[in-house]
């Protein structure tokens, strides 16, 4: 496990979230990636600014998750989603020099509980799963909606997935509720 903190020059507040990338391309995860004040850093292991990027809405950041949604071999794609209430509930990718690739439009009326990025469809290239209080949302890297799962019978508050049957199907595993 990895233990990081970061002072951002500048910025009062608390990180909210964070998590480690290769965004130079060197062949390690050594870079780290945090979010405060309605902003994500980027920073080289030796905690010099990478670069910062601001968020829709300037809302703060609620997960953000690192992976190769652009399958060129590196985990250096950042996904990102802003922590609101009803206000909105979107999922922002960036790449690992701070620029935009893609935002969704409004996914849900109420915060978003976690990202997590992985082959789902077992189809080339990394995914992205994203959990609401009543509903899950799956993308391709490049932005296309996969499917959505929507009104389980409980609340849905963290999820992670993998092929825990290795039968090529997606378990849901979440806060003690059935879904």
């Amino acid at each position: 496990s990895i233990m990081f903190i970061v002072k951002v020059p500048g910025v009062n507040g608390n990180a909210g979230c964070g998590g480690t990338g290769d965004f130079d391309e060197d062949g390690n995860r050594s870079e780290i990636v945090v979010g405060v004040n309605g902003n994500i850093y980027a920073f080289y292991s030796n905690c010099t600014q990478m670069w910062s990027q601001g968020l829709i809405d300037s809302l703060n950041p609620n997960d953000i998750e690192t992976g190769d949604l652009d399958n060129d071999g590196y985990k250096d794609d950042i996904a990102v989603i802003p922590s609101a209430v009803v206000v909105a509930a979107y999922l922002q990718i960036f790449n690992g020099s701070g620029e935009s690739i893609w935002n969704s439009s409004k996914i849900a009326s109420t915060t978003i509980n976690s990202v997590k990025i992985g082959n789902i469809d077992n189809v080339v290239g990394e995914d992205i799963i994203i959990d609401a209080f009543r509903q899950v949302n799956a993308y391709n890297g490049s932005g296309y909606n996969l499917w959505n799962f929507t009104n389980p019978t409980g609340s849905i508050y963290e999820i992670r997935f993998g092929n825990f049957s290795n039968n090529g199907t997606i378990a849901f595993v979440d806060d003690g509720q059935d879904v």
